[in-house]
């Protein structure tokens, strides 16, 4: 009986583990030096890279780079660090800076910000400005602690990107979250492994998709 138990905790642990896919990785000026022809030849599908943040800077390089991930055939994300005030202007100005979203992802990324973070009430406001004017919901992405306060009916609709710099099988999530589809498990330094990846030089925050390879690419951008 103990042999039978031990039997099928093992196949569950191989099929939850099956599940996950380290295909996703997200960057931003920060990682200066990018070879996106090595980053896909490591088994990487999906880039996800800083756009904007508040109303009016847009990262140096994310033009640049989107052009050529597309070139090699690789999914592209974006995502806005938010600030607090004009949910509305950050939201207009994010979606001026990735201009066609058609078949790109879309972040919310609400995190510490030197007491410049933006409200729970701030960023209902900016979630419903891309569904209106995209037809889809952000993700949101964060931290477990941080994301405590953001507990309303159209912020759990926004599908969930967890930060858990862990080894541990499973990402703890905010208490009124049940499921994630991606897990930032890695910043480059400290979490899971695999941590580096061929064609970024130095630290580079890696992610798993809740599902196979395949699955993200047949759903993308609507994970």
């Amino acid at each position: 009986m103990i042999r039978l138990i031990l039997l099928l905790m093992s196949i569950w642990s191989f099929r939850t583990q099956a599940e996950y896919s380290e295909c996703v990785i997200d960057i931003s000026h920060y990682q200066k030096e990018i070879d996106f022809a090595k980053i896909k030849n490591d088994s990487i599908v999906a880039v996800i890279h800083k756009a904007t943040e508040g109303k009016t800077y847009v990262d140096r390089n994310y033009y640049e780079r989107r052009i050529e991930a597309e070139e090699e055939g690789l999914l592209w994300g974006a995502y806005h660090f938010a600030n607090k005030g004009n949910p509305i202007g950050q939201a207009d100005h994010f979606l001026n800076v990735v201009g066609d979203t058609e078949s790109i992802l879309l972040v919310l990324d609400l995190e510490e910000n030197r007491g410049n973070n933006m409200s729970p009430d701030e960023a209902e406001v900016f979630v419903k400005r891309i569904e209106e004017r995209t037809g889809r919901l952000p993700l949101m992405y964060g931290s477990r602690i941080f994301l405590k306060a953001y507990n309303s009916e159209i912020l759990n609709k926004c599908k969930l990107w967890i930060a858990s710099f862990t080894s541990n099988e499973e990402p703890k999530l905010p208490p009124h979250r049940d499921s994630w589809v991606l897990w930032q498990y890695t910043n480059g330094e400290v979490g899971g492994t695999p941590r580096g990846v061929d064609g970024v030089t130095g630290f580079c925050d890696r992610d798993r998709y809740n599902g196979t390879a395949e699955e993200l690419i047949d759903l993308w951008p609507n994970l």
